[in-house]
């Protein structure tokens, strides 16, 4: 890095574990291509990150048992995305596009990172299962997430009841397109 500046290891961690592509990571912190790799690599150092987390994220990582040893929760990509809506504006509506019994990314809500937020899931309108209320935190949101086009963010669910979580379960087995590495698996053979 030309500039001295500091980066806090935990926010550029949680970047890298909610799937932030080298490109996205290098404009998000204005980094260049070996300011990143230096970065990753004292992540590394630091114990900060496993190695395998690194692997996973190259473009021929493909050990299912490592995507589980790096994220706590199974998360289920979603062939239906479900509509979301931020109880306290409901003008603020997005979709679910993955989902995990921990947390859930979104396209489509304007919000900042650290936002504490209240969602309505409209998960009865594309499945059996009724609609939902979650608490949640924004761990990680995209630069387009200003006015909402192309707007991404990740959540960490910080309140739900125990049906909801329940509901979060069914949501994950009726609509999930299963884990990418283990349908890349499968098609290879």
């Amino acid at each position: 890095m030309s500039e001295v500046r500091k980066i806090k290891a935990g926010k550029i961690v949680a970047d890298i574990r909610a799937r932030l592509t080298d490109f996205e990571l290098m404009a998000k912190y204005d980094l260049s291509w070996k300011d990143l790799q230096d970065i990753l690599r004292k992540l590394v150092q630091a114990n900060a990150m496993r190695p395998a987390e690194l692997e996973e994220r190259s473009a021929y990582f493909d050990d299912p048992i490592n995507r589980k040893l790096t994220r706590a929760t199974y998360r289920a990509y979603l062939r239906t995305p479900i509509p979301i809506q931020d109880l306290d504006d409901i003008a603020n509506q997005g979709f679910i596009t993955d989902l995990s019994e921990t947390g859930f990314r979104t396209m489509g809500i304007v919000v900042k990172e650290d936002d504490d937020m209240n969602f309505l899931v409209r998960a009865g309108e594309v499945s059996e299962v009724k609609n939902l209320q979650l608490r949640a935190i924004c761990k990680w949101a995209n630069k387009d997430n200003r006015n909402g086009v192309g707007a991404e963010a990740g959540f960490r669910i910080t309140g739900a009841s125990s049906n909801d979580i329940s509901s979060v379960r069914r949501l994950m087995e009726t609509l999930s397109l299963g884990d990418r590495n283990l349908m890349r698996t499968k098609s290879s053979r």
